[in-house]
């Protein structure tokens, strides 16, 4: 029988993910169990990317479910529900972590009607477009989702911005918002590469660079159209460079996004790798990570900390990101970087006119930075005392 103090150290989680194969998901299942608590994951499948990936943690299928389309997710949903609560077996007391606004709506529903008891956690990587603005479905959308954080007893955020920019000032959350940033997780990392032992080595990092033939890289899944633009017209401009493109598009199909660069023999397509073994043989290649995110331009993009800020971070690539944006911040802060206005002439000025004498000491930094910055530090044991600990919640906890 688990003692009181086991208990409070490493208590049962239940997971609520929006697909088993996506990166997040797939990190926050691995840090859970490197706690040493069980987990129970409840997802969905997208057909997206990584479809061939099975779950190795205690997972309990919800089904394919449409991307978008909100009505034509309630079926779906409803099913979810029905899944949870024909369950057996389910930890109670236990955490409950739930991703995005309808898998909350799950969450509570299910204690609610007592099939899962603790303390729920709403955790927010992105917020959605649809959440934001003045039409009337933002509006309703924004009044569901804050009449369903009444009743969560902490938020997790990536970001600082979303938590500064929205759910303090718009959604008036009072609960404590815990920020667990996208850090790579060093267990998984080390696991993938075992037999060669360098996966906390500075040898990882590119060390050969010619400015004169730079490798711009987009990294992960490509959902920014104008970021393609961007990369596009760099490549015809600046014909010297490389542009390596790893990953999969998700604003559109494959074809449509490969005629984006038609033409252009200096962009290669790597396509989808596996992660997180892949992330070695893709970032050895790269001078100069791509960090904008522009397909949420007057909405949440510049509030968010994207995945490949980590991953570029964790392999010494410095990294070029839009100015005045939560990235940008992280980049200066460090001096990993550069941060630029989303525009073809700005950019290219920069890679000619600034680049040459500014990257060996950017590159410096970034590989000095490269084994402290970017894996986690049991980040997630920041949630585990605060919503374990009997001395009261507080109200902002940053993890560490």
């Amino acid at each position: 029988m688990a003692t009181t103090e086991s208990r409070t150290l490493r208590p049962d989680f239940v997971y609520f993910g929006p697909d088993a194969a996506e990166t997040g998901t797939r990190r926050r299942l691995a840090q859970i169990r490197q706690v040493g608590a069980r987990v129970v994951g409840f997802t969905f499948r997208r057909h997206n990317y990584h479809q061939t990936f099975v779950p190795d943690w205690e997972n309990v299928s919800f089904g394919v479910i449409p991307a978008g389309r909100y009505g034509r997710r309630l079926g779906a949903l409803a099913r979810a529900l029905l899944t949870v609560l024909r369950r057996p077996g389910l930890p109670k007391p236990a955490i409950i972590v739930a991703r995005n606004l309808d898998l909350l709506a799950i969450a509570l529903a299910a204690r609610m009607l007592g099939r899962l008891k603790g303390p729920v956690v709403y955790e927010v990587l992105d917020i959605r477009g649809v959440l934001l603005g003045a039409s009337p479905i933002a509006v309703l959308l924004r009044f569901a989702e804050r009449q369903l954080l009444r009743h969560c007893d902490a938020l997790i955020v990536s970001s600082p911005g979303f938590a500064t920019r929205y759910f303090r000032p718009i959604q008036g959350y009072r609960r404590p918002i815990i920020l667990v940033e996208n850090r790579l997780n060093p267990a998984a990392l080390a696991a993938s590469r075992q037999p060669e032992g360098d996966w906390l080595s500075r040898g990882r990092t590119k060390r050969e660079v010619d400015l004169s033939h730079l490798v711009v890289g987009w990294v992960g899944a490509f959902r920014c159209a104008r970021s393609a633009a961007l990369l596009a017209g760099l490549a015809r401009r600046l014909p010297q460079i490389r542009i390596l493109l790893a990953g999969v598009p998700t604003y559109c199909d494959h074809e449509t996004f490969r005629r984006t660069f038609d033409g252009l023999s200096n962009v290669t397509f790597h396509g989808e790798f596996p992660y997180p073994r892949g992330l070695y043989d893709v970032y050895a290649q790269i001078d100069l990570n791509w960090g904008f995110d522009l397909s949420k331009r007057g909405g949440s993009g510049r509030w968010l900390l994207p995945n490949r800020l980590y991953e570029g971070g964790f392999f010494g690539v410095p990294m070029l990101t839009e100015s005045d944006s939560e990235t940008a911040a992280y980049v200066e802060r460090l001096g990993i970087g550069w941060a630029v206005a989303p525009d073809e002439d700005a950019l290219v000025d920069l890679i000619v006119r600034r680049l040459p004498s500014d990257y060996p000491a950017v590159k410096a930094a970034a590989v000095a930075a490269m084994d402290t910055e970017f894996t986690d530090n049991d980040d997630l044991q920041a949630v585990v005392t605060v919503l374990s600990g009997k001395g009261g919640l507080p109200t902002e906890i940053r993890a560490a």
